[in-house]
């Protein structure tokens, strides 16, 4: 595999997950060179120049003209610091949000809805956000400064949780997951380094 493979993909999914991959991928194709542009505000990739696009979220209408191969699912949690939590009001039920700080990512697109579902019932809780950020690193942060509380795919706050800076709260209700897709143009003859970045990405999320 040679010459120049671009890839579109979103700014907190690759600092955190993909670039192990990205990294791994480029030594094992010295002769291929990988230009990655990250950016989580394309709503529209078809319009953008790329081989391969990762989207995380659903998929919208100007989707439809790719081919899309799904590659993971990852579960939004809520969590907090444990140093907020105890200084903090019970937060046991969703509607317990309301007398809590809320810190909001717009990437996830919950449009100040958070949808909790336990027992095959659904249950919308409107939030009213004291912070909006449309990174998932600074969201980190923020939380990790004892800020508040925030939905997080649980894969990008899986270090995190491990180290003890962030506790999952909720945990009897399930949240929406978050599947991760390869997008890439529908064409005759598909190039090789496109089709083998999508297959060695696939395999490397299957548990």
């Amino acid at each position: 595999i040679s010459g120049t493979l671009n890839v579109l993909a979103p700014n907190g999914l690759t600092e955190i997950l993909l670039m192990p991959f990205i990294c791994g991928f480029s030594d094992k194709y010295p002769e291929l060179r990988v230009n990655l542009l990250l950016d989580d505000g394309l709503d529209d990739i078809s319009s953008q120049g790329y081989d391969v696009a990762i989207r995380s979220g659903r998929l919208v209408r100007q989707d439809s003209d790719l081919i899309a191969t799904k590659i993971t699912e990852n579960r939004n949690i809520i969590c907090a610091s444990p140093q907020y939590l105890e200084a903090s009001s019970s937060l046991l039920q969703p509607r317990d949000l309301h007398s809590h700080r809320i810190i909001e990512d717009p990437n996830l697109k919950n449009y100040k809805v958070w949808r909790f579902n336990k027992a095959g019932k659904e249950l919308d809780v409107q939030v009213s956000p004291s912070l909006s950020v449309n990174s998932v690193q600074a969201v980190k942060t923020a939380l990790k400064q004892n800020y508040g509380v925030a939905m997080l795919p649980r894969a990008l706050a899986e270090d995190e949780l491990c180290k003890g800076e962030l506790t999952e709260v909720l945990k009897d209700y399930q949240l929406p997951t978050r599947t991760v897709y390869a997008l890439y143009r529908a064409r005759s003859n598909t190039p090789r380094k496109v089709k083998v970045f999508i297959e060695e990405l696939k395999a490397y999320f299957v548990p």
